[in-house]
């Protein structure tokens, strides 16, 4: 549906058996990435890893990397050391820097991450990229939820089109004040860097950060929009129109939390 975004997934075969648990999203060179984080004072490895690489544009490939069963929260130094590990080998694998390796972890906390089973479940993920679906995505980044979330909206203006994917995860552990959960949201509009930051907060605040479930945050929670600028569509021209409808796309999400 989004092109130039190809997407593998795998099963470490721990937590959740056969299921899919392990996720690599590629990005093309175009694409632009805004990232908001928990605001949880004790954040997880990999949040704080994200939070270092996203902090300067990025030019050339970007790869999300996300793994479900394990948080690597509160497991120290030793789970930041294992979370660059990790980019380490997935940027070996893609030639990808690895400043460019966003990763994200969901799951059980106080725990380290098994770093063999992970290896090898992120090699087979490098392998099926562009053989997996969407729907694989949404399942691979479960944890207690009880059945996957994805939004899917294609718009037309004119002749034109685009094209907005939402997936996300979350049942537990949510609270209003940042993402509330793991999101991924991407458009194949062209919308600059500093633009798509602005809207994903103003979008953010009214959708994700309003929920509430158990009253704990989670130091995981994040929330990524992406645009990876293959749409012909006039952004400018049409810039009231797009927020409203990558706000739909939040909002639904945001329901399928709580519903």
């Amino acid at each position: 549906m989004i092109k130039e975004i190809n997407i593998g997934c795998a099963s470490t075969n721990t937590s959740y058996g056969k299921r899919l648990d392990t996720t690599l999203v590629e990005l093309n060179s175009k694409a632009n990435v805004s990232a908001l984080f928990t605001s949880n004072k004790f954040k997880s490895a990999p949040v704080q890893v994200c939070l270092n690489h996203i902090k300067t544009k990025k030019k050339g490939r970007k790869i999300l990397a996300i793994n479900a069963g394990n948080a690597n929260a509160a497991t120290g130094k030793k789970g930041i050391s294992d979370t660059k590990k990790l980019a380490k080998e997935i940027s070996n694998l893609s030639g990808v820097p690895i400043s460019h390796i966003l990763p994200f972890s969901t799951g059980v906390v106080g725990q380290l991450l098994n770093l063999k089973s992970l290896s090898l479940a992120f090699n087979e993920c490098f392998k099926n990229l562009n053989k997996n679906s969407w729907n694989d995505f949404a399942t691979s980044i479960m944890t207690t939820d009880t059945k996957s979330k994805i939004i899917k909206l294609p718009v037309k203006i004119g002749s034109k089109k685009y094209h907005i994917v939402g997936v996300a995860k979350g049942v537990g552990m949510i609270e209003p004040n940042m993402a509330t959960t793991l999101s991924y949201i991407f458009t194949d509009l062209k919308i600059s860097d500093s633009i798509l930051k602005k809207m994903h907060k103003r979008i953010c605040d009214k959708t994700f950060n309003a929920v509430s479930i158990d009253g704990d945050q989670s130091p995981s929670d994040s929330s990524v929009l992406v645009a990876t600028g293959t749409s012909e569509i006039d952004v400018k021209k049409n810039i009231t129109k797009i927020e409203k409808d990558i706000f739909s796309v939040f909002q639904k999400l945001s329901e399928k939390l709580v519903l």
